[in-house]
């Protein structure tokens, strides 16, 4: 079986960005169906890229958002996610990959249960990945820290629109 085309969502403004890491170790897997869980997370030296490996469970998703300073790789291992870009809506199953521009608005659900690989160029995000995750931030406070990472929380209902 071949693996499917990658998914590519250009970038506002197109950097270079640097091959992926090498494999890490396999912790064991979370329980299906718990919270979402941050399985492994690294940065280069230079903070150039950040590599982040997540367990999702279905239901759970981001809210739609842009993230002005960092251009994003999405791998799927296992499960399957629905990925709202600017231009439409893409199912993603295992071996399927995207690339988000910095700058381009998304939003992703989780419809079965997942195991997905997020590269970040360049690095930052996954110190906040593992803080999001726990659930005991309030919203507000959840705005504050995306806000100073750089990510701008889009309107409710936000939809993909033409291109």
């Amino acid at each position: 079986m071949t693996p499917p085309d990658p998914l590519v969502v250009p970038p506002a403004a197109a950097p270079g960005t640097p091959g992926p890491p090498a494999a890490t170790p396999d912790p064991p897997a979370a329980v299906p169906g718990g919270p979402p869980r941050l399985r492994h997370a690294a940065a280069g030296a230079a903070g150039d890229y950040a590599l982040l490996e997540l367990d999702v469970p279905a239901g759970a998703a981001t809210p739609p958002h842009v993230a002005e300073g960092a251009d994003l790789a999405l791998g799927v291992l296992t499960g399957t996610l629905e990925l709202r870009t600017d231009g439409a809506t893409h199912r993603l199953g295992p071996g399927a990959w995207a690339t988000i521009g910095r700058g381009a608005p998304r939003a992703i659900a989780v419809l079965q249960d997942a195991r997905i690989v997020c590269i970040t160029v360049p690095g930052g995000l996954e110190g906040l990945v593992g803080t999001l995750l726990d659930g005991s931030l309030d919203p507000d406070d959840r705005d504050v820290l995306l806000t100073a990472a750089g990510v701008r929380l889009l309107p409710r209902g936000w939809r993909p629109g033409p291109r």
